[in-house]
């Protein structure tokens, strides 16, 4: 039954539910099976798919070799502990850490807005640890991963070392930008490795932590609509608005300093980032092989990435124009809201215009900016600068910057991820293919294995909407439509 299975688990993706199989080898295969004898069959169809977890860590040094030989320029590093076995008196070599940066995100980064989101994940496998992510956005405002690496745990000692790693693919810049939660290590090792360049924290998460201890008053949509303001004075309003409503809660928020969670006041360029939503979408991404062994799961996110670049090509060959789809779909709001808006020329490139409200701004076409500054910080035409665009003729698209147009987003998928061959196809290293590696020591937690996130604080689930009966067109009753309607026609 495991070799007839095996099928359904090898591509690290969470197959079928053991309390599914009897049903599946019965219509499929005709065998009756208990449910614990699927149980079993499925254990040994998933080692037999992926090996074991021990397995895979002896593994992982060929793999990472094989994996550079098919791309070169990907970089990784392998971090081992030596102990000594009292029992078998000699020295044995455990894992601790690893990383990886695939040679076409390398590439494909250095064509990015300069705005990294690091992030981390719980691994669910038997040995647990964290999987940390940088990322980046495209100009699709589409995730693109840059590196990840798989650690112990959570410290300030493992954030060091991942930022470390990651300084030799991104350097250190007064125009970069590094947005994450608001977790000690982080902002330590930035600060080391980073010291030139800019940290924001995540507005949401602020948002969930203001939830979790102020509620009633709507102080998480005020705290997000005062970070997500354009202007200071905007900002001192909404601010202002907060203090009037709930006086604790505006005294939280005085103990963050407003560079890190505010758009206003951030010395830095964020773009239309304000969150870690892209490292959120891709830790959902991931959910699947976060179970599975090391190695597996390193391939799953080779193929992965492999498949998002491929699709992300075809998209760009059957682009009609030069900007990309989500952009274009910002623009056309942008052109909805600009039509009640009134113009006035001053100069050949230079327009004022007035909302309705009576809000003067000045539009410079020729240098991209407005006075509300978001059409400098978003990179494309705000609403105002869609109005003085139609005053003076001037076509949409030439408003938009380079790095959100098809031939830079073109640029970032032009690197290709190769599959591993066969480690009996090429010559690998005596050091590489010796090398065994056991796996760290980890003590289980006892009970039946979480499969589902444990939410934040300020975070809840969503509750299922209730259905609605079905309503009769005909004769108004509920519990049916007009095809059963059974009323006389009278």
């Amino acid at each position: 039954m495991a070799a007839l299975l095996k099928s359904k688990y090898e591509n690290a993706i969470v197959g079928p539910r053991a309390s599914q199989l009897p049903a599946i080898v019965l219509s499929e295969y005709n065998i009756t099976a208990s449910y614990w004898k699927c149980w079993k069959a499925k254990e040994l169809a998933i080692y037999s798919a992926h090996g074991t977890e021990e397995t895979s860590f002896k593994l992982l040094p060929i793999y990472l070799h094989v994996l550079k030989y098919a791309n070169p320029g990907t970089i990784t590093h392998l971090i081992t502990e030596s102990e000594r076995d009292e029992k078998e008196g000699k020295c044995i070599t455990r894992f601790k850490s690893v990383f990886m940066a695939l040679a076409a995100c390398i590439s494909g980064w250095k064509h990015l807005k300069q705005v990294v989101v690091v992030d981390r994940t719980h691994l669910t496998g038997k040995y647990k640890g964290c999987l940390l992510t940088a990322s980046g956005q495209d100009a699709n405002y589409q995730v693109f991963p840059i590196a990840f690496a798989v650690v112990d745990a959570e410290s300030d000692k493992t954030w060091r070392w991942f930022f470390e790693k990651l300084l030799e693919i991104i350097p250190d810049s007064s125009d970069l930008t590094i947005i994450s939660d608001r977790h000690g290590g982080i902002a330590k090792a930035k600060k080391k490795w980073y010291p030139q360049s800019h940290h924001g924290a995540c507005l949401v998460h602020i948002q969930r932590n203001v939830h979790g201890k102020y509620k009633g008053s709507g102080q998480k949509r005020l705290v997000g609509k005062a970070g997500e303001a354009f202007t200071v004075s905007n900002f001192k309003k909404l601010y202002a608005r907060l203090k009037d409503v709930d006086y604790g809660c505006w005294e939280y928020m005085e103990k963050i300093p407003l560079a890190l969670w505010t758009r206003s006041h951030f010395s830095g360029q964020r773009y239309n980032m304000t969150s870690n939503n892209i490292a959120e979408s891709l830790n959902n991404a991931l959910l699947a092989p976060r179970d599975s062994p090391i190695v597996a799961m390193l391939e799953f996110i080779r193929q992965m990435l492999s498949r998002w670049l491929e699709c992300r090509r075809e998209t760009i060959q059957k682009m009609d124009g030069d900007i990309t789809e989500e952009v274009d779909k910002l623009m056309n709001l942008q052109q909805q809201k600009s039509a009640a808006l009134s113009v006035q020329g001053i100069s050949l490139w230079e327009v004022e215009v007035s909302s309705e409200f009576g809000v003067r701004r000045l539009v410079d076409l020729l240098n991209k900016t407005c006075s509300c500054l978001e059409f400098q910080t978003l990179k494309y035409p705000c609403r105002h600068a869609m109005a003085a665009a139609r005053l003076r003729q001037v076509e949409y698209s030439i408003l938009v910057d380079p790095i959100l147009k098809k031939s830079i987003w073109s640029a970032t998928v032009c690197g290709k991820i190769l599959p591993v061959p066969d480690p009996d196809d090429i010559r690998i290293p005596a050091e590489v293919r010796d090398l065994n590696i056991m796996p760290p020591k980890a003590k289980r937690p006892s009970g039946r294995p979480t499969t589902k996130r444990k939410l934040s604080a300020g975070k809840y689930p969503q509750v299922a909407k209730k259905k609605k009966p079905n309503k009769c067109s005909r004769c108004g009753n509920a519990g049916h439509n007009r095809a059963k309607c059974k009323e006389p026609l009278g």
